[in-house]
């Protein structure tokens, strides 16, 4: 059926259907002020060309074949739209405009196509699998979308598109039995959740074989008193050896360990790329058949550092709350993620490790625990070169717990200078982990530092003085007195920003020479 150049006004319940060759198309047209009336009208496809159509509440429009918007055509549908064919938009972005109605695909695989791309206030996914040939946007383009998509039982396939959700609400993606397929290993294949609200999210996931690997995350407040924004996510499996990588938006270039070694026998079949506007705990989940070829056991999230090209230990706090998730609190980095095994687990779930200067005489490191298990005592350490580390003071573990608690302890005598601190964990069968570090600067114009240390090639040099009279050079060498760096520094800065080096793992000497001395520390490169 081909309607051009009129006004279509469509009210009460009316449907269009086709059996076979045959279109049922009860409705009243209202052309030009003139009343025309149908009861019978044949096509396989229906095609609205420069039409104004208008679909009023109540009413359900159910088209037995495709649909071809174009021309300028707009639909006002405060109804229902049911569709078994494919949905073509040739029309415009806005075909839709800020009407609130619903769309349902229920045919067993469809297309989603056009020229432009469609907002859809609610979109409803029944039966096989939908295909998007373009981007698509649900919830509708008013002030207030409150519209959503729901996958119910079908698939929704990105192929290498974007599905733009502008609910902000939980509600905004809902699913039964049905997934998102994005499975693009060049992370083409996107939900963008667009400016979130309160509450945990879950985007629904699934891969080609039929498991479901959902995203979930819930939006923490700013410290700054900001709010969450946009939440942009991407997933796709590998094979047992990690391949492929990922090529964009990051160019991933090994799965290899600290040892340096290859470690994707530890590490689970499946990317993600993570982008987003502020802090949220994020649940990554996986399919049973992508788990990592050594075990399943104590699984991390990783993500790639994509200037120092190799993987960030593990944020504190992360747990499994199913065999095939991983939890992480706070994640604030955006950037590509994997899960791999904790070689050491760290039998406590640590919140927080801080070491702060309460005057020019004590620091008072404190740390929060969310659980414990088995944990017999904490021990603190502190180092003036944050490469040699020695212990400070013991603090006794609760044992186990499922309770939060706080722990501090005060160091009394603080070294001058840079000192760093660090917690190291006990549990009662010997095995140990260490948390991050906590840097404290006493006099901390008279001390030469580094930071972070060790380092994957990115770190900072801070410098004893500021303004002095003829700047310093800053000199690195290796262990057989090899200057693999040399910087002429000015006078008016006292700290240096070393990115994308290409010194070597091992021990290194940092000197700062001035006119009347110099200045040395060590720093540790690791890749």
């Amino acid at each position: 059926m081909n309607l051009n150049s009129v006004i279509l006004f469509l009210c009460n319940s009316k449907r269009v259907e086709n059996l076979s060759e045959l279109v049922i198309f009860r409705m009243v047209f209202f052309i030009f002020c003139v009343v025309f009336s149908y009861s019978h009208v044949k096509a396989q496809v229906l095609t609205s060309n420069n039409i104004q159509a208008t679909i009023l509440s109540g009413t359900q429009v159910s088209v037995k074949g495709d649909v071809l918007i174009t021309n300028g055509a707009t639909i006002d549908n405060t109804g229902i739209i049911d569709i078994s064919g494919n949905w073509t938009n040739n029309s415009s972005a806005s075909v839709f405009g800020i009407s609130k109605g619903t769309v349902i695909l229920n045919g067993a695989n469809q297309q989603i196509n056009g020229a432009f791309p469609t907002t859809f206030f609610n979109l409803n996914l029944f039966n096989g699998i939908k295909t998007m040939n373009t981007d698509i946007t649900t919830g509708g383009m008013v002030s207030s979308p409150s519209g959503s998509l729901n996958c119910n039982n079908a698939i929704l396939d990105l192929n290498s598109h974007t599905a733009i959700i502008h609910n902000i609400n939980p509600a905004g993606i809902t699913a039964s039995t049905g997934f998102i397929l994005s499975e693009d290993a060049d992370n083409s294949s996107k939900v963008w959740w667009e400016f979130v609200g309160q509450g945990l999210h879950t985007i629904p996931f699934g891969n080609s074989s039929g498991s479901h690997v959902p995203f979930s995350f819930l939006p923490l407040p700013s410290m700054s008193g900001g709010v969450f924004s946009d939440m942009v996510v991407s997933t796709y499996a590998t094979n047992a050896a990690n391949i492929p990588y990922p090529v964009l938006p990051e160019t991933v270039t090994h799965m290899n360990g600290l040892a340096g070694i290859d470690n994707s026998n530890n590490t689970v079949d499946r990317f993600w790329h993570v982008s987003k506007n502020g802090s949220a705990d994020c649940s990554f989940t996986y399919a049973p058949g992508e788990n990592a070829a050594a075990g399943n056991a104590n699984m991390r999230a990783q993500r790639w550092e994509k200037i120092g090209e190799g993987w960030e230990l593990p944020t504190l706090g992360q747990s499994n709350p199913t065999a095939q998730s991983v939890f992480v609190p706070a994640l604030v980095t955006n950037g590509t993620y994997t899960i791999a095994a904790q070689s050491s687990p760290l039998p406590v779930s640590l919140l927080y490790f801080e070491a702060k200067k309460t005057d020019f005489k004590s620091v008072i490191c404190s740390w929060v625990t969310a659980s414990e298990t088995g944990n017999n005592y904490f021990e603190v350490e502190r180092s003036r070169d944050g490469i040699y580390f020695s212990s400070i003071g013991i603090v006794a573990g609760a044992g186990n717990s499922s309770l939060q608690l706080t722990y501090t302890f005060t160091d009394l005598n603080p070294l001058k200078g840079i000192s760093y601190y660090r917690l190291k964990q006990t549990d009662f069968n010997g095995a140990f982990q260490y948390s991050e570090w906590s840097v404290i600067s006493f006099d901390a114009l008279y001390t030469l530092a580094v930071y972070p240390n060790p380092s994957k090639g990115n770190f900072t040099i801070q410098l004893p003085y500021e303004n002095s009279n003829s700047g310093a050079i800053i000199q690195i060498t290796n262990a057989s007195g090899m200057v693999v760096y040399r910087e002429q520094v000015s006078s008016d800065l006292n700290t240096i920003n070393l990115t994308n080096t290409e010194i070597a793992n091992g021990i290194y000497t940092v000197t700062a020479i001035y006119s009347q001395e110099f200045h040395q520390i060590k720093i540790n490169m690791i890749r």
